[in-house]
């Protein structure tokens, strides 16, 4: 089983969870640290790099939500590694959505300082 998290309409964190569906496609993203403090980074697997540098499919994107549905990082690439500065962030709960080929994974980010 993998914890993941979306944000409701009464702007509320709610942790998910899901069984094989996702789990092939978060073996090729990693997340961590997780809880984090100062950064969050997020690799990505040889395959899927592979494949953007190939052209055989767009970049992918990372967005982190805060508990208010803003959005305090978006980046669009096809790079292997993204790391996301979060020492300017508050402690608390996040929610990090990973988008690749019209697919969305959303996780969970703690940062606790």
């Amino acid at each position: 089983y993998k914890k993941l998290c979306e944000i409701n309409q009464k702007n509320q964190v709610n942790l998910l969870t899901f069984k094989c569906l996702y789990q092939l496609c978060l073996a090729k993203v990693s997340i961590y640290p997780n809880p984090a403090d100062d950064y969050v980074n997020i690799s990505v697997s040889d395959d899927i790099v592979g494949e953007i540098k190939a052209n055989k499919a767009g970049k992918y994107e990372v967005v982190l939500y805060d508990k208010n549905q803003q959005i305090r990082f978006n980046k669009k690439s096809g790079e292997k590694l993204i790391t996301i500065n979060t020492g300017h962030l508050t402690n608390g709960f996040y929610c990090l959505q990973f988008k690749y080929k019209g697919k969305t994974i959303k996780e969970q980010i703690v940062i606790a300082k």
